[in-house]
């Protein structure tokens, strides 16, 4: 009975400090929660209107994370739409092209640009891939 408990104490625990779905905040979230605990951010940079985007955004991150590949970040997405200005910060200078993907500690940044299948994206998370 005791082991049943602790087993369902931790599965508990569990649920809780890591959701079953990807969570995505916006940058301003992201970037308070970076500040304070030191964590890089992986932003996508997307619009609902690019096929690309929805699958990066609805299929391709949250395998990322159920991976456990983002864990160690904060992951936000900026609507290149709604949010030009933010878009044209954060972006690759060289390319306004969608999807793009940039991990940044609020000092330096690496973006990738276009759209990428699970191990391409987790490859590049790890710094293997440019």
């Amino acid at each position: 009975m005791k082991s049943i408990l602790i087993a369902l104490l931790l599965l508990a625990f569990c649920r809780v400090s890591h959701p079953a779905e990807l969570a995505w905040s916006s940058w301003g979230e992201a970037k308070m929660a970076s500040r304070v605990d030191g964590k890089p951010i992986v932003v996508l940079l997307a619009s609902d209107s690019c096929p690309p985007c929805r699958r990066m955004k609805t299929e391709v991150m949250p395998a990322v994370y159920r991976r456990g590949a983002l864990n160690t970040v904060h992951v936000a997405i900026v609507d290149v739409d709604r949010e030009r200005q933010l878009f044209d910060k954060l972006r690759l200078p060289s390319s306004a092209s969608i999807p793009q993907l940039v991990i940044t500690d609020l000092h330096r940044s690496r973006v990738l640009v276009g759209f990428r299948e699970v191990e391409p994206v987790i490859r590049w998370l790890q710094g293997d891939a440019k």
